[in-house]
């Protein structure tokens, strides 16, 4: 075997160990292997509450009633549990004659999957895990956890990503329970399931609200037995809701908890306030000392506890509508209800709720005292939202509905209404790009009255592809990519095989048919669709979930010239060849392909006929989308910008300008403020205009929003909690460093290695941090003396102490190369003038060892580390986002002795000073501060202060020191480093870089256009309004008021999209026709910085504006006098359809597709001859003439268009 073999072999080894360890990849991989054979066991309930944290909720409630039924004696019910030492606990909700009957399988074991595969019924109030999907002959019952007060799954803004597993979920469900005809409109109008959900909502009540009908009679010796000191006095419960954004720093929202609980209790000794938190915040609380004699703990139902409570004081919790059942006072306490409303939103007014609505702890506790005798019902008594079905029997009538088939007038079964044809299309990436814009086009011109449409997405955070799927028409339901694929590991190796080679004779039997069938079943919960759609077209990835999905009539499209996209060669390579041509070998799966234009149909028909037959060959144009667009968003119309935040503030004065809310800020309502407290908290920070205010607590508890000049906020992190560990941990895929001490939590903390270069290695945990940036873990790093720290996320713990012998060998023979010794060190040094500087110390990595990083260094350094690599010393010189390495060879030491003011001292002494400084009396010290700074032609290496003044210490060439008074000499030239961009590419470069095969090209004789008259300028001249001021924006707004002559041109950046043709063409106008002339450009790309650069070369920068990537083109276009569409390779041009509709004249290069769009010279002008010299022809007769062409009607062609898609999917 060769060494390239052995590595290959280790990479796989690498990617495949963890799943030895991982009781998660076991557990999925069993669940996978077995899904279609495992036998379902006919008397089984698998049972679920929160991943197995709890036993609670009306999944217990269901359990407690099945059990005390004798017709259910012999069934066996299993309960999920997080870990095996826990269950002991959770057993609290349950009589102790039932404990026998319970079997324990803990979550994302093997026997769990065992169970999920096995169990006839399965009930959860949630979700079960992303690899599972159920199995014909089960029966899944989702209880779901509570009456949505907040807004849930479409209605949250922003990214839809959060209701991916949630939807799923929700689709395959048998039967779903549902209180009341609001949360059956949340669950069918919100999560979307109307039009595709074949399973049963039944309306009925909670099952775990029948608890509420009396006092539980038990749990408060069972609180008191869990620690908790119940007095006999009233019990006032005080639950703020998890808002999702404080998980990684709960110190001080859980201060701020601690000291409203407080002054509650010390205003009101009569009565006993007990915490309840959300499950989610539990355990930051529970480890929270002063909490815990106040906190009920998270193994106790909910609804048990309400029972006993007197008075419940709530924020946006669901669980007081389960409350209003007993018919007590309920008390909203929303302080934050501004910046809650302003990233989540709320289903109800302040007056639809049962309770007043307060924003100060002072108002709750004043409420409390008017509340004289809590037995009486309170003034909002009789405003029962939503429990009128809870008549304590919900659990007999669900239990005799689901299981015995009994029907029960007070259950209502809602089904889906809507009947229409089903839909699904898988979008690709939803980058920015023309697909993109075609889809959402598409999306929004769809008849929903006959089409129930389903969108396939990939799980994606990035903005940009965040932003496209906001896009898409409100109608759609959004069905994620998410989760591993439902592979077994040698389906895995069949799938690499046919992406990489496709399908053919050799390879056709490794086709996973049943892999990715299994796969479009999981993520599509198993439904079947009229039609399925590859939209993108452009990725075998895409193509064979929607190949192989549940579909009677399956189409792909095709949006360029593929043959030739799949043989473009980029910097010596084809990057999409094995991509398309796996692609291909699978068209024979769809019934339809499908081309954007007749003439793009014909040239793909024509280059893949060995892949196409003659009756899937089709076409459809692209869609207007012909909604209203409003203007550029004015700076004044800006949305504020609210965070969330929690750092320890100092305030700068005692009487201040404040503002009681944001509403406030908005319209300049200020009080003066006059603070009290010691101990100050930044909570929430708000961006408005080019202010920013904070939130602030003050003794723990919420007070006023200041301005950020009165404000200090205090960046460290803290340490929460450490505890010592013995414990192996495997390495993960990563990109995080390695630290001195947990980031953050001091000054003096320092990079000691990476992480990425440890990688699938086994290293020895030894304590564990819990810091206000997160959970960290103290690693011993291997051929390392030093301990480091690391994010927690990077790491997999495993169930052992010590590393096995095996573990020792494997991190010897294949673990990556790390340094010998990391030293974080303070030292002066004098860097040779030609030395070379890396990213990384050498002989780590090899991919690293070819890579320099350009730099602008003057000799004198400070370096702050000392690496040893096989290859030699490296010293680090710079901050984290901003550092290179050199070699030792290209350093010297330097340590220079300082002598002043009668102090002697070196460098080395000074720079190893705490924080660079050295204290030499009470008034006197040296320091490094701003160590290497140039000051006129000489470098700064230590200044001295005192009482008379400061005195600097400038190093001459010959490395002599020369002392002045820092007034005389302290002008900074140059920084002792600065980081350089990749040097510029010259013309010849750039043009050779971004070269296209003009052979290639499917060009159209044309004739010529038809002149009327000579130009006149129809364009927009009114400004536009933009947000930033960015120099190009500015200059746009002057010259469009100006006579000037403007083209553009949108696209991305990409040399089939043929700029570099354009800036020649405009350079030749500027040189011989007009110097009054503009260009703007709207688009990004990856060549945007060369076409920069060649304007730059060739003089005309002034004059061609770079706009960007902009949401309303249109606002843009319409104030240009021309159109430009350069383009040597297109599908259908959709920008060309959209300026046709604008009414903008047209230039386009004389490609086969934009003759298909424009003809030949009907709605606008194709170039006679594809070269620069044609192109600019074109363009100074469109600055001259005027030109006959037919008007497009939009509304017409949207209509033609969509009759052909309504024939393609089969109307």
């Amino acid at each position: 075997m060769n060494k390239q073999s052995l590595k290959k072999v280790a990479k796989i080894a690498r990617r495949s160990l963890p799943r030895y360890y991982s009781e998660n990849k076991k557990a999925r991989l069993y669940y996978v292997k077995h899904w279609q054979s495992a036998k379902i066991k006919e008397k089984t309930i698998l049972y679920e509450v929160r991943d197995g944290q709890s036993m609670t909720d009306s999944p217990l409630a269901l359990f407690l009633y099945i059990v005390g039924q004798p017709e259910f004696k012999y069934w066996q019910h299993v309960w999920v549990v997080r870990s095996e030492s826990v269950k002991n606990e959770l057993l609290v909700n349950i009589p102790e004659k039932f404990h026998d009957l319970i079997t324990y399988v803990v979550r994302d074991s093997v026997d769990y999957s065992k169970w999920l595969l096995a169990a006839k019924y399965l009930i959860t109030n949630s979700t079960f895990n992303f690899f599972w999907h159920k199995r014909a002959g089960q029966i899944y019952v989702n209880t779901w956890h509570g009456t949505p007060l907040k807004y849930m799954g479409y209605d949250i803004p922003g990214n839809k990503t959060s209701l991916k597993n949630v939807q799923r979920n929700l689709l395959m469900t048998d039967f779903l329970i549902s209180p009341n005809k609001h949360t059956t409109h949340i669950f069918f109008d919100r999560y979307k399931l109307n039009g595709l959900y074949q399973g049963q909502i039944l309306e009925s009540g909670y099952p775990r609200n029948d608890v509420l009908q009396k006092r539980d009679a038990t749990i408060k010796d069972q609180l008191i037995e869990a620690g908790l000191v119940l007095l006999n006095k009233p019990i006032v419960l005080y639950t703020p809701t998890w808002k999702g954004t404080s998980i990684n720093n709960p110190a001080g929202s859980l201060e701020q908890i601690y000291s409203e609980v407080m002054y509650l209790q010390s205003k009101h000794p009569d009565l006993q306030i007990l915490l309840k938190v959300h499950p989610y915040a539990y355990q930051q609380a529970k480890s929270y000392e002063k909490l815990r004699k106040l906190l009920i703990p998270d193994q106790f139902d909910p609804g048990r506890v309400l029972s006993i409570t007197d008075i419940l004081i709530t924020d946006y919790s669901s669980i007081f509508f389960d409350f209003e059942i007993t018919e007590r006072p309920i008390i909203f306490y929303t302080w934050d209800k501004e910046q809650y409303q302003n990233y989540r939103g709320m289903y109800f007014e302040d007056d639809e709720l049962p309770g007043p609505v307060l924003d100060s702890i002072k108002d709750v506790s004043d409420y409390l005292s008017r509340v004289k005798n809590i037995k009486q019902t309170s003034q909002y008594s009789g405003r029962k939202l939503m429990t009128s079905h809870d008549d304590g029997q919900v659990t007999k009538r669900i239990v005799n509905r689901i299981f015995k088939k009994i029907n029960d007038d007070k259950i209502s079964d809602i089904t889906t209404v809507e009947k229409k044809k089903k839909i699904l299309i898988f979008s690709g990436g939803m980058v920015n790009n023309g697909i993109s814009s075609s889809l959402i086009n598409l999306t929004k011109n769809i008849d929903y009255g006959k089409c129930d449409v389903s969108i396939l997405a990939y799980d994606s955070n990035q903005t940009e592809k965040v932003n496209n799927i906001n896009r898409l028409d409100n109608h759609v339901r959004l069905i994620y990519r998410m989760g591993t694929p439902a592979f077994t590991l040698f389906e895995q190796v069949c799938d690499l095989i046919i992406t990489k080679f496709g399908i053919n004779f050799w390879t056709s039997i490794f086709y996973p048919k049943r892999a990715y069938q299994r796969e479009a079943h999981r993520l599509l919960s198993g439904y079947q669709f009229d039609t399925a759609i590859d939209f993108s077209g452009y990725s075998f990835n895409g193509a064979k979930i929607i190949a192989e999905a549940n579909a009677k009539n399956k189409i792909i499209f095709q949006h360029n010239d593929l043959w030739s996209d799949a043989h473009k060669v980029v910097n010596g390579i084809k990057p999409n060849f094995d991509s398309l041509m796996a692609l291909f070998s699978l068209y024979f799966k769809f019934n339809k392909i499908i081309s954007v234009s007749e003439s793009l149909s014909e040239i793909n028909a024509k280059k893949l006929n060995k892949y196409i037959k003659d009756e899937q060959v089709n076409y459809l144009e692209n869609t207007l989308n012909l909604e209203c667009k409003s203007d550029i968003k004015r700076a004044d119309d800006q949305n504020i910008i609210i965070t969330d935040i929690d750092r320890i503030a100092r305030v700068n004065n005692k009487a201040l300008e404040a503002y009681q809310s944001i509403k406030d800020i908005t319209n300049n309502h200020s009080v003066v403020y006059q603070t009290h407290g010691t101990e100050f908290r930044a909570v929430s920070r708000v961006q408005y205009l080019n202010s920013t205010f904070f939130r602030i607590t003050e003794d723990g508890l919420p007070s006023m929003w200041l301005n950020a000049d009165n404000v200090e906020i205090d960046t460290q992190e803290y340490i929460l909690s450490e505890e010592d560990r013995e414990q192996v941990g495997w390495l993960k895929k990563n990109n995080q460093y390695i630290w001195t001490a947990p980031f953050g939590v001091n000054e003096d903390v320092q990079i000691i290695g990476r992480g990425w270069l440890m990688e699938y290695t086994f290293v020895n945990v030894t304590k564990k941090v819990n810091t206000t940036d997160g959970l960290y873990l103290r690693i011993k790093l291997p051929k390392m003396k030093q301990q480091g720290y690391i994010k927690a996320s990077s790491l997999q713990l495993l169930a052992q102490s010590n590393m096995t012998v095996i573990q020792k060998i494997w991190n010897r023979l294949f673990n990556k190369q790390i340094e010998f010794s990391f030293v974080p060190i303070n030292q002066a040094i004098i860097v040779t003038e030609n030395a070379t500087t890396y990213v990384q110390p050498q002989g780590l990595m090899k991919r690293f060892d070819k890579i320099n990083k350009k730099v602008r260094m003057l000799p004198m350094q400070m370096a702050n580390a000392k690496a040893t690599t096989k290859l030699g010393d490296f010293y680090r010189i710079g901050e984290i986002d901003n550092m290179v390495w050199v070699a030792d060879k290209d350093v010297k030491l330097f340590n220079a002795k300082i002598s002043f003011s009668g102090y002697n001292t070196t460098i080395s002494e000074i720079s190893n000073s705490e924080n660079g400084k050295l204290d030499m009396s009470e008034t006197s010290y040296f320091t490094t501060e701003n160590f290497g700074e140039e000051i006129e032609k000489r470098q700064l290496i230590a200044r001295f202060k005192n009482s008379s003044g400061t005195w600097q210490f400038l190093c001459n060439q010959d490395h002599t020191l020369r002392i002045v008074p820092q007034e005389q000499e302290n002008q900074v030239t140059r920084k002792a480093m600065n980081m350089l961009e990749d040097s510029s590419l010259t013309e010849k470069q750039i043009l050779k870089k971004h070269s296209i095969a003009y052979s290639n090209i499917d060009l159209v004789e044309v004739s010529k256009p038809k002149k009327y008259g000579s130009f006149i300028s129809h364009r927009q001249h009114n400004v536009l309004e933009t947000i930033d001021e960015i120099e190009d924006w500015v200059k746009f707004n002057n010259i469009v008021q100006s006579q000037a002559f403007i083209f553009s041109t949108m696209g991305r950046f990409s040399p089939e999209k043929n700029q570099i043709m354009l800036i020649k063409a405009f350079l030749k106008i500027m040189t011989e026709v007009s110097t009054s002339s503009y260009l703007v450009f709207l688009g990004e790309g990856k060549m945007k910085k060369d076409v920069e650069q060649l304007v730059e070369i060739y003089g005309i920068r002034d004059h061609v504006l770079f706009l960007g990537q902009v949401e309303n083109p249109q606002n843009i276009i319409k104030r240009t006098d021309a159109f430009v569409l350069p383009s040597a390779f297109e599908g259908q041009p959709m920008v060309l359809l959209e300026v046709m509709s604008m009414k903008v004249p047209i230039i386009a290069s004389n490609i086969k597709a934009n003759f298909g769009v424009l003809g030949d010279q009907k709605y606008g002008m194709l170039i006679n001859d594809f070269s620069v010299d044609g192109l600019a022809e074109s363009m100074m007769n469109s600055m001259l003439y005027q030109y006959i062409f037919d008007e497009f009607d939009p509304e017409s062609y949207n209509e033609q268009v969509m009759k052909r898609f309504d024939s393609l999917i089969g109307e």
